[in-house]
């Protein structure tokens, strides 16, 4: 509405403009005049945008990856030594985090890890070679209500002091205390369990459909990261969403074409692999 009245002005002023300038007016000044006008009117219709333009600017600017040609990250690097050697080759590494009640995040798979014999997720970026150059997918295992706040605290500082914020996604099942994360401009991607699918839903596809719409319309997470299994399912109900996928079981060379495929699809933005190199 506001680019409508100014348009208008803008007819009305240039219009009182002929009149007034007399035969004697150069040519060049009065076409001078008119581009000037015309880039003013193109400025002040670029901060009149709506607001459906101003979300859909911002949303593109939160994508977190999309380099085409090095889809594959290794998977689950939970060892100083090993980030640092696949690193070498890799462009990105997943790893996994429990965050403790002493205010820390320990590098493990599973849950029963020692605190005194397990290193942090400190210790862990500590310890890699230009740990800024690097991308990091934290499966973030025990994020709940109970430590979701105080966790983003301690995540927001430590990456930080690393400067690994802008190429860290966390990753998560837990909706609403990923959301806190999400609101803090981090990258967050929400775990989207396996489901057997062939193209038809069935009643529990239904309602984990609904579940996982209701889950998303709370807060639009940067990406859906699931098993490479649910591609079917994910491309056919949620192909809006990039896709983060492992790829759990598929080793060898036959597996290799597979996985080849799954790099085709334009909205698969990572692939972790359990390949010593990318191929």
């Amino acid at each position: 509405m506001k680019l409508i009245f100014a348009q208008q002005g803008m007819r009305e002023f240039m219009n009182s403009l002929s009149v007034t300038l007399n035969k004697k007016t150069s040519n060049i000044l009065f076409d001078m005049i008119k581009k000037i006008i015309f880039i003013v009117m193109l400025l002040f219709s670029f901060t009149s945008c709506n607001k459906e333009d101003l979300d859909s600017f911002q949303q593109f600017e939160k994508l977190f990856y999309s380099d085409l040609d090095n889809k594959l990250w290794k998977h689950r690097v939970n060892e100083i030594d090993d980030a640092n050697k696949y690193l070498e080759s890799f462009i990105g590494l997943e790893l996994d985090v429990f965050y403790n009640n002493n205010d820390r995040f320990y590098v493990s798979h599973d849950d029963d890890f020692d605190v005194n014999l397990t290193i942090t997720f400190k210790e862990y970026l500590s310890g890699i070679d230009n740990v800024s150059d690097h991308y990091y997918w934290v499966d973030f295992k025990n994020l709940n209500g109970a430590n979701d706040e105080n966790s983003l605290k301690r995540m927001l500082k430590v990456m930080d002091e690393f400067g690994i914020k802008k190429n860290t996604i966390v990753e998560s099942k837990n909706h609403t205390s990923l959301k806190k994360y999400n609101e803090k401009d981090i990258y967050t991607s929400y775990w989207v369990p396996t489901h057997f699918y062939n193209g038809v839903l069935s009643e529990v596809n239904l309602q984990d459909l609904k579940e996982i719409r209701q889950n998303l319309s709370e807060c639009e997470h940067i990406a859906l990261s699931s098993h490479s299994n649910n591609l079917l399912f994910l491309t056919d109900h949620f192909n809006e969403y990039n896709l983060h996928l492992w790829t759990n079981g598929l080793i060898g060379d036959d597996a290799k074409e597979i996985i080849n495929n799954l790099k085709t699809y334009s909205n698969v933005k990572v692939i972790l692999i359990d390949y010593e190199e990318p191929f």
